[in-house]
C-alpha cells in the first residue's frame, strides 16, 4: 500500500481556488484560522494528512 503524503502547499492552493474560496473562507471549514491557512499555502506548516 502507498503511504500517504501531505499535499504541497501549492496544491493547497490549487484546491482551494478550484473550489472557489479565499483563504478567510477556506479556514473555518476545517477549524483554522486565517494565518494557518496562509502558512499551509507559504510552505510555513504542512497540512496534516487528516484535512
Amino acid at each position: 500500500m502507498k503511504a500517504q503524503q501531505e499535499p504541497a502547499p501549492a496544491q493547497v492552493r490549487v484546491d482551494r481556488e478550484a473550489a472557489g474560496l479565499t483563504q478567510t473562507e477556506a479556514g473555518p471549514l476545517v477549524h483554522v484560522n486565517l494565518r494557518s491557512w496562509q502558512r499551509w499555502e507559504s510552505g510555513g506548516r504542512t497540512m496534516y494528512l487528516i484535512f
